[in-house]
């Protein structure tokens, strides 16, 4: 499993990602771990997606 946005990368300031289908963003659960969820979730809402745990595509 590889990911798409890694937001340890992520500059000051943070770029939005443009997210599509499929895209997995990792999130690490640090200091920054609730604004980087809320970005991730805008992020999603501005594309018109829907935020699915990685546990319903993958096999385990």
């Amino acid at each position: 499993m590889t990911w798409t946005y890694d937001l340890t990368t992520w500059t000051d300031p943070v770029p939005v990602p443009r997210l599509k289908p499929g895209d997995t963003v990792l999130l690490h659960f640090n200091g920054t771990v609730e604004q980087d969820l809320r970005r991730v979730l805008d992020a999603a809402a501005a594309a018109g997606l829907k935020p699915a745990p990685l546990r319903d595509y993958i096999g385990g």
